[in-house]
């Protein structure tokens, strides 16, 4: 039998540390394992068009440790201060309803068009509200137009008023296992496969193994849905975590157009995050049929072949009104979908890093496992969007 300073020796060159242990040959933990570290810097080495998301993340360093199943942080909405008028009103009308509630606040003043209101009171969306107010005058004024909250009203030396905030919120995900196994047999450990460049047949089912790994990395990143049953749990991913606490459009089948994405993008700069994409840090991730859209949209308001400066590659680039918007692909992603997202916002923590394994001999065959757990951060949730029923 070898030593285990025969073995380390062996598979030195591989990266890899051997341990011995106790164990049973059905668990990971067996003995004579050959352990790897964490195999970030391999996957990192695989080319970024099997997913360029997963590239974005482990290429711009955003993998961080946890050591709890659950995390836990604090997002913060920024309450608008300017919305639409939600439907007609006349010169004598003494209420009004909003698209968006939070902009009514008790004893604030509001411009609309160019009369002044005062906001006696607030029911969820719709204000009663005192008209003409400082010398202006009443005017009816029709749906969707501006109007902007100015403030509480304080006159000198008057009693303090409440204002309305919106609280932060408090985010939970938990972690999930992820398990991928392969098998090479004792005859093809000593055979070089043909056109592989002197690969071994280890070195090339490992490399296919982490291919797919970057695939189920992208699944459980943007898909995942978060579960607990006893020992059993997975975490939430980016679509999850935005339809609970984020934007979400409903395009009603309409097909994807530079024109929807300007309205979108209005969207996203109405939540707070206009600094953001004007700083190029949002990326459409979308799925190939979508993609193709966008590429056959006017080349006037596209760039293309532009370097994405985290991995390297050739993106295509949709320039709006607010910013500009990188597109990556995701296969992962249903037809009718995509997300608009702050990738800098999106990071993988590890309850312990993705690592390849090889457990105790049991036939002629060594078999290996890759494995590891984690979840998913999205920070500044109430400014990522996600869309939904596109156009196929």
């Amino acid at each position: 039998m070898k030593t285990m300073r025969s073995l380390r020796k062996k598979y030195k060159f591989m990266g890899i540390q051997v341990f011995a242990g106790g164990g049973t040959a059905d668990q990971i933990n067996t003995p004579n394992q050959i352990i790897s570290n964490d195999i970030s810097d391999e996957l990192n080495l695989i080319n970024a068009s099997v997913s360029p998301i997963v590239s974005h993340i482990l290429r711009g360093g955003r993998k961080t440790p946890t050591n709890s199943t659950t995390i836990e942080w604090i997002d913060s909405y920024i309450r608008k201060t300017d919305t639409l008028l939600n439907a007609n009103i006349t010169d004598t009308d003494t209420t009004l309803t909003v698209d968006h509630a939070e902009v009514l606040v008790k004893d604030s003043i509001l411009s609309i068009e160019d009369e002044i209101v005062y906001v006696e009171s607030v029911s969820g969306a719709t204000a009663t509200i005192k008209r003409a107010y400082g010398e202006t005058t009443a005017e009816a004024h029709t749906k969707g137009v501006e109007i902007k909250n100015m403030g509480i009203f304080m006159e000198e030396g008057g009693e303090l008023k409440p204002s309305t905030v919106k609280l932060p919120m408090n985010i939970e995900n938990k972690t999930g296992i992820i398990y991928e196994q392969f098998e090479v047999t004792e005859s093809a450990k000593h055979t070089y496969i043909t056109g592989q460049s002197g690969m071994t047949a280890y070195q090339v089912e490992s490399m296919k193994k982490k291919e797919e790994i970057m695939s189920i990395l992208e699944n459980k990143i943007l898909n995942s849905v978060k579960f607990v049953s006893g020992k059993s749990r997975n975490n939430d991913g980016v679509k999850s975590l935005i339809k609970k606490h984020g934007l979400v459009r409903d395009a009603e089948g309409v097909e994807l157009t530079k024109a929807f994405f300007d309205e979108v993008v209005k969207d996203i700069i109405d939540a707070g995050g206009g600094n953001d994409l004007a700083a190029g840090k949002y990326f459409v991730v979308a799925p190939y049929g979508q993609v193709n859209r966008i590429d056959n949209f006017n080349k006037e308001t596209i760039r293309t072949s532009q370097d994405e400066r985290v991995t390297g590659t050739k993106i295509t680039q949709i320039v709006t009104t607010g910013g500009t918007l990188g597109v990556f692909h995701a296969n992962s992603l249903n037809g009718d979908e995509l997300g608009i997202l702050n990738l800098e916002e999106l990071k993988i923590r590890e309850l312990y890093p993705l690592k390849e394994e090889m457990g105790a001999k049991t036939k002629l065959a060594d078999n290996y496992f890759i494995h590891g757990e984690l979840t998913v951060e999205l920070g500044k949730v109430p400014c990522q969007m996600w869309v939904k029923n596109l156009k196929r």
